[in-house]
């Protein structure tokens, strides 16, 4: 109920988005959400471990761009289990200035007889980002900001939305693109397509 009246909201409201939380939440096919927030794992300096499950950080398959580092995911991650995949989500302690913009996104997907973890984009990254899609192939979105020519400061972000497929990320083709409502806050959005 509550993600309908979410997605009612972007609708009626030009597709504004007041966090990428509400955006995320419109998504079709999203993995996590609320609900499926469970206790998180024990965290180690090279593993993930639950009951049931253990994972290795260096075995991780890491998006571009991204490193593992000891700590990334502060202290009080948030964890999410839905089916056999899991997330979790943090951010370093030492996190400030722009850096809060910044999460730690580890998704272990606990289909095959082996889990496989993957490390996902950063920027405005969230667990409930992550959706399945039709092939029940997982997909997630990347996002950068966008910049006017010679201009440090952004004006809005591109979601460009990846698939992970046999381990490697690839890109679907479909991105979507958002400009900022109030200049230099980055957090409330309008979609453009």
């Amino acid at each position: 109920m509550t993600s309908l009246i979410l997605t009612l909201g972007l609708v009626l409201t030009n597709e504004l988005a007041q966090s990428y939380q509400d955006y995320f939440s419109t998504l079709q096919g999203q993995v996590f959400s609320p609900r499926t927030i469970i206790q998180g794992p024990k965290i180690t300096h090279n593993y993930l471990s639950w009951k049931e499950t253990r994972v290795s950080f260096a075995s991780a398959t890491v998006f571009p761009a991204e490193q593992i580092i000891p700590g990334d995911l502060g202290s009080h991650p948030t964890a999410y289990r839905s089916g056999k995949l899991d997330c979790i989500e943090g951010q370093a302690a030492a996190s400030s200035g722009t850096a809060v913009r910044h999460f730690a996104i580890y998704v272990i997907d606990r289909r095959q007889k082996k889990p496989v973890m993957y490390k996902l984009p950063g920027m405005f990254g969230s667990c409930r980002n992550i959706r399945e899609g039709d092939r029940g192939d997982i997909l997630f979105d990347d996002i950068n900001y966008r910049y006017e020519p010679e201009m440090e400061i952004p004006y809005g972000i591109s979601f460009t939305e990846y698939r992970i497929d046999h381990g490697k990320f690839k890109p679907t083709g479909k991105i979507r693109y958002a400009r900022f409502i109030e200049q230099e806050n980055v957090w409330k959005f309008q979609l453009e397509n």
